[in-house]
């Protein structure tokens, strides 16, 4: 269950990175389906335990180092 509650994580946020350079007002269905991965993301991560958490956010930092996303 830990690694599939972080991969699944993981996923969700490499999804909705895209959603900060949408125009909900050009967009809108897309937005919103965006955001509503990203409160998915939000829950999964108030689920996790302090070490998940910590493996998440290393499993990000190393693809937004990767991809030049700024934190």
């Amino acid at each position: 269950m830990r690694n599939l509650l972080i991969t699944t994580s993981f996923q969700l946020y490499v999804d909705t990175i895209e959603l900060e350079t949408i125009d909900i007002n050009i967009e809108s269905d897309k937005w919103h389906n965006l955001y509503s991965k990203e409160c998915q993301l939000f829950d999964l991560l108030r689920k996790m335990e302090w070490e998940e958490l910590e493996e998440y956010r290393h499993i990000v930092r190393i693809y937004n180092i990767e991809n030049n996303i700024s934190n």
